[in-house]
């Protein structure tokens, strides 16, 4: 299928991409048992953090990717020290 896109003010016939290049950061926010988490995607991974926080979980897509089984019980570790009341969060 072809269809006319058009592209910075000039058309091209083309294929319509399904997806645009990670090339800058990427924020949006969640919430997680009442409490909001800024989570930002970058070109070099991805970063989960408390909002009004700037210290929080980081990855690199290298992780993200590698497929270690023990990442998700890292993570959800690391989850679990934030949202326990009275700890630090640091391992």
């Amino acid at each position: 299928m072809v269809l006319l896109v058009a592209q910075r003010d000039t058309f091209c016939y083309g294929p319509v991409p399904m997806t645009t290049k990670l090339e800058k950061e990427l924020k949006r926010e969640i919430e997680v048992e009442g409490k909001h988490y800024t989570v930002t995607i970058s070109p070099a991974g991805l970063k989960v953090a408390e909002k009004g926080h700037r210290k929080g979980h980081e990855l690199t897509w290298k992780q993200v990717l590698s497929g270690d089984p023990t990442l998700a019980s890292e993570l959800a570790k690391s989850v679990e020290q934030v949202s326990t009341p009275g700890t630090s969060g640091s391992s």
